[in-house]
């Protein structure tokens, strides 16, 4: 019994000792809760106070409803902390309607514990005014329990900023896109930061296809793209008056080019330097090749007028000259008749005489001598005449060999006097020819001859012969100085010559008479003269078929 109470009497003992430790324990724990709860009371006191200076709204949810407003919340949305505190005061009559849905949802999503970044929303006073806020919040714990810290800014004044650029920057654009130009800016960095509705439709592409694209790389021909950049860093790094006005191609959409005037300037920021430029091109395209047309068309113009100045002289010329011919030809047509009848009676008498000389006779040689003189009397009269009459002749068919061989006998004495070779090329087709040949034999005498007398001792004369396009082409061809330029215009007319000076010249009808035959067998003749090169005559003439004879035979 007695062993019973002492073992009672030391179990209350130590449960004593046990319970003044726990009191010990607990007083501690109490005395660091106190603590606790007064830094907590100081953080919360200071985070009032640093709320109620906040210059931004400040609030705390829980479970939708405020636990905490700060004093601007009162200022800004006309509700006194009780309002907002009261258990049936709804938070989202605070947000405007149209923006409800995005901060449940954001709400939610924190809930959740995702993080949420700010964004922005409307919110409703009291008294209905609307203002636009931005808002960043934050999960926090309150009470073991979940809440939102919220922070809210007002952006009203900012969001007009906003609003009133954005008006001017449309206003703008719409001064822009009104525009009947290209208006482009590009920065330091070749991009496209801004360009008007006339850039799209000529390049062809929607804005949003050319904002931020390389201009160079993307809207410019291959071939341009270095040159055009040199310049653009020119433009940006050095003067820019050197290149206010430029002109190039542009690249469009399709692969088309269009001609593009730009004039140009710099964009600079605050501290001067230049960070992007400002063009304006007009679409020149049509204009330069309108101006080019123009130019071609001026020019064809002035080439015109030159031909038909060059054609009026020509006629001037061809009537002067066939007035001067017809006034030539009847005074030679009257002098050769009047001519003739006593020169065929002095041929007559002349070879009575001849046959009355004996060879033997001291003045037997000059009879060759007269008679040749005689002969080349009748040839000068027989000329004279042919300047009057100038009749396209029978047309027959012959060996144009066999008529250059009898010329070339007529004229072989001449060229051996003057030491001159003469060549002949005839074709093979121009072998046999169909053309009035008394007319042709006469002119290619006329021409031959002149080319012999033209030629300086020693040399050659070529004579050529080919057929083109049914029309027979003559050339004749001698070494002889050039013509001079001074009397080119008249080597053709009548009674001109050059060989004053020669004991043989004639009256300088041969080339005059050589013309009026080519053109009345309804051909043509020309030069070519050239310093430090042979002189050449060419004859065309048309070529005549059997039926064109039979109709000139009994036409004449």
């Amino acid at each position: 019994m007695m062993k019973l109470e002492e073992k009672t009497k030391k179990q209350l003992i130590d449960e004593l000792r046990a319970l003044k430790s726990e009191m010990k324990d607990l007083r501690k724990a109490y005395q660091e809760i106190k603590k606790s709860e007064e830094v907590l009371r100081q953080s919360e006191e200071q985070f009032r106070c640093l709320a109620d200076e906040s210059p931004n709204m400040i609030f705390i949810n829980k479970q939708g409803r405020i636990i905490y407003a700060n004093k601007k919340c009162e200022e800004l949305m006309g509700y006194s902390r009780e309002e907002l505190y009261a258990e049936d005061f709804d938070f989202f009559s605070l947000v405007a309607p149209e923006t409800r849905k995005l901060v449940y949802e954001s709400f939610q999503r924190h809930l959740q514990g995702e993080e949420v970044e700010s964004f922005e929303y409307a919110v409703v006073t009291k008294h209905g005014r609307r203002i636009e806020v931005m808002i960043t919040t934050k999960l926090i714990s309150c009470g073991n329990e979940s809440a939102i810290l919220g922070v809210v800014t007002d952006i009203t004044k900012r969001k007009r900023a906003e609003d009133l650029l954005r008006r001017e920057r449309d206003r703008a654009q719409k001064y822009l896109d009104i525009a009947g130009v290209i208006i482009v800016a590009i920065d330091a960095d070749r991009k496209v930061t801004l360009i008007n509705k006339k850039g799209c439709e000529i390049l062809g592409y929607n804005e949003s296809e050319i904002i931020g694209k390389n201009w160079f790389d993307h809207f410019l021909p291959k071939r341009l793209r270095n040159e055009v950049e040199s310049s653009f860093e020119d433009l940006i790094e050095q003067s820019p008056s050197a290149f206010e006005y430029r002109e190039n191609p542009i690249l469009t959409k399709n692969g088309a080019e269009r001609l593009i005037a730009w004039h140009n300037t710099v964009l600079r920021d605050d501290a001067g330097k230049i960070i992007a430029t400002l063009s304006s091109g007009e679409d020149i395209t049509k204009r330069r090749k309108a101006e080019l047309q123009i130019q071609h068309y001026s020019q064809e113009l002035e080439r015109m007028v030159e031909t038909r100045t060059s054609r009026i002289r020509e006629l001037q010329r061809q009537r002067s000259e066939s007035e001067k011919l017809a006034a030539a030809g009847r005074m030679a047509a009257r002098i050769a008749h009047e001519i003739n009848n006593p020169l065929a009676g002095i041929k007559s008498s002349f070879q009575l005489i001849r046959d009355a000389v004996p060879e033997d006779h001291p003045y037997h040689s000059y009879m060759d001598r007269i008679d040749a003189e005689i002969d080349r009397i009748a040839r000068i009269v027989r000329q004279m005449y042919i300047l009057h009459r100038r009749d396209q002749g029978i047309s027959s068919k012959f060996s144009l060999i066999d008529t250059i061989n009898d010329i070339m006998a007529m004229v072989s004495h001449s060229a051996q006097e003057r030491g001159i070779s003469v060549e002949i090329d005839i074709k093979e087709k121009a072998r046999i020819v169909t053309v009035p040949e008394d007319l042709l034999r006469q002119i290619l005498y006329n021409l031959l001859l002149n080319a012999i007398e033209a030629s300086p001792a020693d040399c050659s004369v070529k004579i050529e012969a080919s057929i083109y396009k049914n029309t027979l082409n003559v050339r004749i061809t001698n070494q002889g100085a050039p013509i001079p330029q001074e009397i080119r215009s008249s080597i053709f007319e009548p009674f001109f010559t050059t060989k004053n000076d020669l004991a043989n010249a004639g009256l300088g009808l041969g080339l005059s008479v050589t013309k009026s035959l080519v053109e009345a067998m309804k051909g043509e003749i020309n030069f070519m003269s050239e310093p430090g090169k042979d002189t050449v005559f060419q004859v065309n003439i048309p070529l005549q078929t059997q039926r064109k004879i039979r109709e000139l035979s009994v036409g004449q």
